[in-house]
């Protein structure tokens, strides 16, 4: 298939000289300056390249040839001058010739005279009607104009090129595709790819067409039918990983974009859209490093943003502030990198570096209002309130409906117990500005607390408790409300509560701790079983793939696995190659069911005595049945602390919120050790089991956990 460009490097393969001309006296010189020019022009050096055809010209004034290709380039460059210089020199040499109406016709159609342009053309093909290059030339310009001419005239064209029938094709199904008539289109092009099946133009102008179309599933094929001519391609690659993204194909289109990556190192966009995936995943450590091989990371201030927050989700903070800094470095006068940069320094415990830097935009920018903000907030965490509440103040008179700045003013006051009627007003406004919002209903029960009015305390924190029953601050806010109004059940409760959903803070509670030992053993017992029944059991779904180590009177086993609790059925299923079940073992309602297994050497009756065993501890724990039985006593030594009921002892952990082992009591029963707790949605979550017994160890490792709560 012929287009202008190819009809172009067609003329200059015809012509193994410069010009015949030119061989006449100067054609040495001629020459080398005419390969110079044709060097520059494929380096994209047009204005050099023309400087060279015009010393070539110099030598060999009489050549057409010259004439011909300077003008081409002066005309693709846009260069106006050159380009009718050019062409009245052709003129001059061939005032009849064919070639010199297209050239024509090229500069007044860029010059914006279509009419005459079009005159220009028809002539060219009344002197040359077999000239491709004129009537690719005139259909392109019809195209616009008169489509329907256009159509007539490539259609001519193919009867009389039936060698070159599919240009023809080709033509019309584009001018059908720019005029909105898509099937038609697709016929063209589709007989135009039959006739050319390794045309690559076909292929992707129907691409583009099933694109339009919004027929996904025929782009994609066309374009993975490209990979076959172009499969070093990183665009297309690219363009094929866009679509399977857009399918929720997420794995396929990574492996398009890792290849894009592959044949363009450091390609911004498949670096941004392997980033994307992997932030996805949760995976921000591996999202992190696909930005930092981006090119474009050297010159984009939001994808500097971006890999700081990856390396901050990825808990690399130092690494976050560094590439701040180097941002700052680059753009010193960008109010933003420079605010993210001071809650960076903020978040490595560096106040008095965000002090200054913020002081430092604010001095540029007095109005921005996160600045100032986040200014006021570092230094009342400083402990420099006074200045504080300047700059809270100085906002206030800025953003008087601001309910976020007069909380914070509020709550900083009241909790330093600083002119208390003045932090109630200004919580009681942000409250009636943002009545829903539970933060600000804690500021008012403790303002109300710290004012002595426990009663009004308790209301209102316990109201924001219900709004956001996950945050720890509001239950450690009601449980000292509570203790102060006399409800001390209730206040141990939240206190323990309150650490419980803070676990990276986890110690020993001193307020409820000193607190329980004002309650007899049955009582701290029953709170206890009732406290870890919330933070551990309540699991309606329980999931997950899972390593499984077993030993059984010294022989030792290992398996892959996959244990589930649902409907209140615990399962095990052991799995053997390509991940197909091999084994399974359940325990519900209907007792305990394991298909038929036999180990040399091992009792078949024991193995299964001590299997029902074990799935039935693990059973209890998982449906919360442990923290059932009553009476229950709670008991401490110097080293540990218990909770004993009529078929357990559960032995806690040091700050008391998990269970790390359930003990039975039954002479002959199987223990079970809970380990390598995650938090989820406020509740703690084994990943490590171990249950064991006489003679026998059964650990169950979880590689992923999928946990549902009531």
């Amino acid at each position: 298939m012929r287009t202008l460009l190819l009809a172009s490097l067609l003329a200059i393969l015809a012509c193994p000289r410069p010009c015949a001309a030119a061989a006449d006296g100067a054609s040495r010189l001629a020459k080398t300056h005419f390969l110079k020019a044709t060097l520059l022009e494929k380096r994209g050096a047009y204005a050099e390249a023309l400087k060279a055809y015009e010393t070539a010209f110099s030598y060999d004034p009489k050549s057409a040839f010259i004439c011909r290709q300077a003008a081409r380039i002066a005309i693709e460059s846009d260069d106006a001058a050159a380009s009718a210089l050019w062409v009245e020199r052709l003129a001059a040499i061939e005032p009849e010739g064919s070639q010199t109406k297209i050239l024509q016709g090229r500069i007044l159609w860029g010059a914006g005279k279509p009419d005459d342009a079009e005159a220009a053309f028809r002539e060219a093909l009344k002197r040359d009607p077999k000239s491709s290059e004129t009537v690719l030339s005139l259909g392109g310009l019809l195209a616009g104009r008169s489509p329907e001419k256009a159509k007539q005239l490539f259609e001519q064209y193919m009867k009389d090129n039936p060698d070159d029938e599919a240009e023809g094709h080709y033509q019309i199904g584009i001018i059908e595709m720019r005029g909105g008539n898509l099937k038609d289109a697709e016929r063209h092009l589709r007989l135009a790819s039959k006739l050319e099946p390794d045309s690559t133009v076909v292929h992707y102008s129907l691409a583009e067409l099933y694109l339009v179309a919004g027929d996904t599933d025929s782009a994609l094929g066309e374009y993975l039918a490209l990979l076959d001519f172009e499969p070093g391609n990183p665009e297309l690659h690219l363009t094929i990983g866009e679509i399977y993204k857009e399918k929720g194909l997420v794995e396929d289109a990574r492996v398009r974009f890792e290849a894009a990556k592959y044949f363009a190192p450091g390609h911004p966009a498949a670096s941004l859209y392997l980033a994307n995936i992997w932030e996805a995943k949760g995976d921000y450590a591996r999202a992190s490093e696909e930005l930092r091989t981006s090119s474009a990371l050297k010159e984009d201030l939001w994808l500097n943003l971006r890999l700081s927050y990856c390396l901050t989700q990825a808990g690399k903070l130092k690494e976050a502030v560094a590439v701040l800094e180097n941002a700052r470095r680059r753009w010193p006068e960008n109010d933003e990198i420079a605010y993210y940069l001071a809650l960076g320094y903020d978040d490595l415990k560096s106040a008095p570096k965000a002090i200054a830097l913020l002081r430092t935009i604010l001095v540029r920018k007095p109005g921005y209002r996160d600045a100032r903000y986040q200014l006021a907030v570092v230094l009342e965490r400083s402990g420099k309130m006074d200045e504080a509440e300047k700059e809270f103040r100085a906002l206030i008179a800025a953003h008087p409906s601001d309910p976020g700045i007069l909380n914070y003013l509020g709550y900083s006051l009241a909790d330093r117990g600083r002119k208390l009627a003045e932090a109630e007003a200004l919580i009681n406004q942000a409250v009636r500005l943002d009545p829903k919002n539970g933060a600000y209903q804690d500021s008012l029960g403790w303002v109300y607390f710290r004012q002595g009015r426990s009663t009004e305390a308790v209301a209102e924190l316990s109201a924001a408790a219900a709004k956001l029953p996950e945050d720890g601050t509001i239950w450690d806010h009601l449980g000292d409300a509570l203790a102060k109004s006399g409800a001390a059940e209730e206040a141990w409760r939240a206190w323990m509560r309150s650490q419980a959903l803070q676990p990276a803070e986890a110690k020993p509670g001193k307020k409820a701790e000193k607190l329980g030992e004002s309650f007899s053993p049955s009582d701290l017992g029953g709170f206890q079983l009732d406290h870890l029944a919330r933070f551990l059991g309540g699991i309606e779904k329980f999931s997950g793939l899972c390593e499984v180590k077993m030993s059984f009177v010294g022989k030792a086993f290992s398996y892959n696995g996959v244990l589930t609790f649902k409907d209140g059925d615990v399962s095990m299923d052991i799995l053997g190659p390509l991940f197909t079940p091999v084994l399974r073992a359940r325990f519900g309602g209907d007792g305990f069911v394991m298909d038929p297994i036999r180990l040399e050497g091992v009792s078949t009756d024991a193995l299964m005595d001590e299997a029902s065993k074990a799935f039935g501890a693990l059973h209890g724990y998982l449906s919360g049945r442990v923290f059932e039985p009553r009476p229950a006593l709670y008991g401490k030594s110097w080293f540990s602390r218990w909770v004993d009921t009529p078929e357990w002892r559960l032995v806690l952990s040091p700050d008391g919120h998990k269970v790390e082992r359930l003990e039975p009591r039954e002479k002959g029963g199987v223990g079970l050790t809970l380990g390598d707790f995650i938090f989820q949605r406020g509740r703690q979550v084994p990943s490590r089991l171990t249950l064991d017994g006489r003679g026998f160890r059964f650990i169950i490792k979880m590689t992923g956990v999928n946990a549902v709560f009531k």
